[in-house]
């Protein structure tokens, strides 16, 4: 159940993304008969559900809707030498454009689906106005809000839980996107298949693309089997929630024709995932690669001279393929092997040989 102590008596503009907490908030305002139209943000890359199933509840509800694309500012950011997270800078867009509709169109509230279960945000909230309500002043603290706009969030203090059954329970209609979203653990919030780039890698038009064709098959995945999964790109791990749905997934995509790698063999009887952490002084591209085509040099993996190692993919033969990421920021370069021959005893000496460093962490999945 949820209750609200507060509702608005004057106009609100709801920023309605069509997953489940900002559809609670419209069916909340609704049934409150608070005037409210709907403002939904849209680009390139982004799941075409959300905005088909937010436009048929604001049809159904009689609630108006303004749909802008974000396309152009969104490249504008992300294709300009970006490697960080994209969702902090996006929703800087989106909420800047939210306030300047709101302040040009007289509206007195901008309404927010956050909910309980949004700690980070809850603890900035706390920071800057030493207390929790459902207005607040807070909304981005790269955008600032005109002195007569005022925040509303009516899920403030209710959980997941209850606002997927409220949601699930007044339109029958309603479906997830059921991708991991941006929290893995505790609660599930489903979003934009550009956040499942690797952080480090870079954005390309190429890689935008994939992002969203791969990760709508994880989530139609998902939704089949009710779980939650994404794929992450250019890294290729495909992340299942709970665990051990990840090979089939990795079947599906394959048979609706993406080319994931490595691919299904039976060949492979040994799956290592290996992530170093560097030491400091090794930096430079140049001195991580001599490193790698030592380390492969010493499993016997032969390579063509002068081949760059450094994120790439390795194939030598079919019983036997290597995968490299170099995590900048962290420093922590990340070996995926595939391999038909047993390294258990081998890999952690030849990872301290070469790279220097005892940080090194090794799982190992025989099959």
């Amino acid at each position: 159940m949820i209750n609200l102590t507060f509702v608005p008596n004057s106009k609100v503009l709801l920023q309605l993304s069509g997953g489940k907490d900002s559809t609670a908030c419209l069916l909340l305002l609704n049934e409150q008969n608070v005037k409210v139209e709907a403002i939904h943000f849209i680009h390139e890359y982004s799941y075409k559900m959300t905005t088909e199933l937010s436009k048929q509840m604001c049809k159904d509800l009689n609630i108006p809707l303004h749909v802008v694309d974000i396309t152009f500012q969104l490249e504008n950011t992300l294709l300009n030498n970006f490697s960080d997270r994209p969702c902090r800078y996006c929703k800087a867009i989106m909420d800047e454009i939210t306030i300047n509709y709101a302040k040009s169109h007289n509206f007195s509230f901008i309404c927010i689906g956050d909910t309980k279960d949004d700690i980070m945000l809850i603890n900035r909230i706390k920071k800057k106005e030493g207390k929790l309500s459902l207005i607040s002043r807070y909304l981005n603290k790269n955008v600032s809000i005109p002195e007569n706009i005022h925040i509303f969030r009516p899920l403030l203090f209710t959980d997941s839980e209850t606002i997927l059954q409220y949601v699930l329970k007044k339109i029958p209609y309603f479906k997830r996107i059921n991708d991991t979203g941006d929290k893995y653990f505790e609660y599930s919030r489903e979003g934009c298949p550009l956040q499942f780039k690797d952080l480090g890698a870079l954005y390309t038009k190429d890689l935008m693309k994939k992002l969203y064709e791969y990760n709508t098959c994880c989530a139609e995945f998902a939704t089949m089997k009710g779980i939650r999964a994404c794929i992450q790109l250019p890294s290729e791990n495909i992340v299942t929630i709970p665990v051990g749905y990840e090979s089939e997934c990795q079947s599906f995509l394959l048979n609706k024709g993406f080319k994931v790698f490595p691919e299904t063999n039976t060949l492979y009887r040994f799956l290592y995932s290996i992530n170093i952490a560097l030491i400091k002084t090794m930096r430079s591209e140049d001195v991580i690669n001599m490193a790698l085509l030592r380390f492969c040099e010493r499993i016997e993996l032969p390579l063509s001279q002068g081949q760059n190692l450094i994120n790439g993919i390795i194939i030598e033969q079919t019983d036997f393929a290597m995968a490299t990421t170099w995590y900048k920021k962290m420093n922590i370069l990340t070996l995926s092997l595939m391999s038909q021959k047993c390294y258990e005893e081998l890999l952690y000496n030849i990872c301290l040989e070469i790279f220097h460093t005892k940080d090194i962490k090794i799982l190992i999945n025989k099959k």
